[in-house]
């Protein structure tokens, strides 16, 4: 797409807490898996992230159904016949004045908190992003895991720390 600028930005949050204030640029039309979207606000990133070859936001697609299967990974635009369909979790919508869309739903850990948690299909399998304040509350050992920090593609000067292990139900 060829960038045309706007005077538009919007703040957002990275899963890691990180803000980052995002330009937005304005497309006549975006064409998506044989879909065409007029006049529509994008944002772009010329980053190097592992296992990641690009975003898409969901703003263009708030008044489609939208299918991600895991297995197949595939992307799945329009309505499933009654057959494809599996398994479905209760989401709600968050449109930050036109500019961004997000998704959520309630999870209850350990039987004992609820919590609402931001939808993340770029995250990848396998993966839950847990913020180190619920640790006490799920009796997470920080002991038992390994710690790891990294510096973020994004904001050069800041690291992040990544607890990785098994917990254990």
């Amino acid at each position: 797409l060829p960038p045309q600028k706007t005077y538009n930005f919007i703040v957002g949050h990275r899963a890691t807490g990180e803000e980052l204030k995002i330009h937005l640029y304005k497309s006549k039309n975006l064409n998506i898996g044989g879909l065409s979207f007029k006049d529509q606000l994008y944002s772009t990133f010329d980053k190097d992230v592992a296992g990641l070859d690009g975003l898409i936001s969901l703003q263009p697609f708030m008044e489609s159904t939208i299918t991600i299967d895991y297995e197949k990974k595939e992307l799945i635009i329009g309505e499933l016949k009654e057959d494809q369909k599996r398994k479905f979790i209760d989401i709600e919508l968050s449109d930050l004045g036109g500019r961004a869309l997000d998704i959520f739903t309630y999870v209850k850990l350990n039987d004992s908190i609820t919590i609402q948690v931001m939808l993340d299909a770029g995250a990848g399998s396998n993966s839950f992003w847990i913020h180190s304040d619920f640790m006490d509350v799920l009796n997470i050992d920080k002991a038992k895991l390994s710690v790891t920090e990294r510096k973020s593609e994004f904001i050069p000067e800041k690291f992040n720390k990544f607890y990785t292990g098994t917990l254990q139900q």
